[in-house]
């Protein structure tokens, strides 16, 4: 599995194990003559010499927020809460102030059902140390992590290899912290749309003022497509931390099918208007980079990022090269702006590993936060300097070529003369804006690379 971070540890001896036991016993001890009220003592069912790993960490964490949460559902108070974590394992401890048998109902609820239960271990103990069993409430035993025996009699026949139960668990534990953290990376890059298109105003652009230079869409389209893509985005995500081959082109055919499938689910959500085919082409990229980063490494780096999406789209001109003898086979607006021009677009900066924005509009936007300036006018500001410098399709498709070439050398020039911070962004957007909706431009390409800048904010890329 892609995970080599997430699984590392330190081995500990049976000797340290039993060590810890004991004074996790004399612990729980203390608590109860301290407080005189149950106690729940938690840690995890981990097997082999390896009891404490940053997933591991994650799990446990997760296991004490849902008992907390639970607790909180049915009105017990917390009066005391500790979680320590050593080489010999995570534990924590609870003191609680209610019924017994109802939390140990709820406590066994959590072992059976939560993603991570069959690795949760949850003792409540009376006040006088004793714990309260699942018999009690005429509740089976737990079962084995590789089949549905009890687990005390395959533990005692050793029915399994310490090998095949690490395996298992290890598995689980990366299966749920991989569903965990894709749906987060999801939600980012949804919040990240939503950010972009709510940047107003924009020129040419559907904004919260006006539909700019289109005349199929609104700023309620655009929310209707952006909640139909929350789920590709995951996937994406899920297909970069799960992927554990070497040859990352292969992750790439993998997000090729999954953007077919997204395209339509978009289509359907608008009626057939094409509000984010950009974005679920870059998104893909850049979620599925990133959970492959993170998997591997615990951390969240621009050079770490390009770097992985070079790796997956060295092969990504290839439609491009295969037509430039024939200008009569180029079917789409890039393939022919490609033959025409050599314009790679949004293909020839993913493939590059994305420079524009990871090089240089990121960390201007990531300068200008430094300064305390409002979130949207920092978007305003790179999105000037986007359209000055992206090989935007969508302005020259609406356009023409040489138009767009002088439109972005004026931009340039005058952005060279002025310090980012200093321009008065709503007054030349206003500008464009109205030059825009004149000519019936729309910057659509400038517009998906600033959501991939608000994507690397939210997500915390450091540089």
């Amino acid at each position: 599995m892609n995970n080599t971070y997430w699984m590392k540890g330190t081995e500990v001896t049976l000797s340290e194990i039993l060590d810890r036991r004991e004074h996790r016993a004399q612990r729980q001890q203390e608590l109860l003559q301290k407080y005189g009220l149950p106690l729940i003592c938690c840690t995890l069912n981990i097997i082999g010499p390896v009891k404490h790993t940053p997933v591991i960490s994650k799990a446990f964490h997760r296991e004490i927020d849902e008992i907390i949460l639970c607790m909180k559902s049915l009105h017990v108070p917390v009066i005391y809460q500790e979680a320590t974590e050593q080489p010999t394992g995570c534990e924590g401890f609870l003191v609680v102030d209610g019924d017994l048998l109802e939390i140990k109902d709820n406590l066994i609820a959590l072992e059976d059902c939560h993603p991570l239960g069959r690795l949760f271990d949850m003792d409540l103990l009376r006040t006088n140390g004793e714990k309260v069993s699942r018999s009690e409430l005429g509740v089976e035993g737990r079962k084995c992590l590789l089949c549905s025996n009890p687990v005390f009699l395959c533990s005692r026949s050793r029915a399994h290899t310490v090998e095949e139960l690490v395996q298992c668990q290890n598995e689980i534990l990366w299966n749920w912290f991989s569903q965990v953290y894709s749906s987060k990376i999801s939600q980012y890059f949804s919040k990240a749309m939503v950010y972009e298109v709510t940047t107003t105003p924009k020129p040419g652009l559907v904004d919260r003022w006006h539909t700019g230079a289109h005349t199929d869409m609104d700023i309620h389209l655009f929310m209707e497509s952006i909640d139909s893509l929350g789920e590709y985005y995951r996937n994406c995500t899920l297909a970069g931390m799960l992927f554990d081959q070497e040859d990352l082109r292969l992750l790439f055919q993998q997000l090729r099918q999954l953007g077919v499938e997204a395209e339509e689910t978009m289509l359907k959500a608008t009626g057939g208007v094409n509000t984010h085919k950009g974005l679920i082409f870059s998104g893909a990229i850049l979620c599925s980079a990133t959970g492959r980063l993170y998997a591997q490494t615990g951390q969240l780096d621009v050079n770490g990022l390009s770097s992985l999406c070079q790796e997956m789209l060295t092969d990504i001109l290839a439609d491009f090269e295969n037509k430039e003898d024939s200008s009569s086979t180029a079917k789409s607006h890039g393939e022919q702006l490609y033959q025409a021009y050599g314009i790679t677009g949004i293909r020839g900066e993913a493939r590059d590993g994305f420079p524009l924005i990871l090089k240089e509009a990121y960390p201007e936007f990531l300068r200008l936060q430094k300064k305390q300036y409002r979130i949207y006018g920092n978007g305003q500001k790179i999105l000037l300097s986007l359209i000055a410098k992206s090989q935007d399709t969508n302005m020259i498709i609406r356009s023409d070529y040489d138009t767009i070439q002088q439109l972005q050398t004026h931009l340039n020039n005058y952005l060279d003369e002025h310090l980012l911070e200093e321009i008065n962004e709503r007054e030349i957007i206003r500008q464009l804006d109205d030059y825009f909706l004149e000519k019936n431009i729309s910057p659509g390409g400038s517009a998906d690379l600033l959501a991939l800048v608000y994507f690397l904010y939210f997500a915390g890329f450091q540089m």
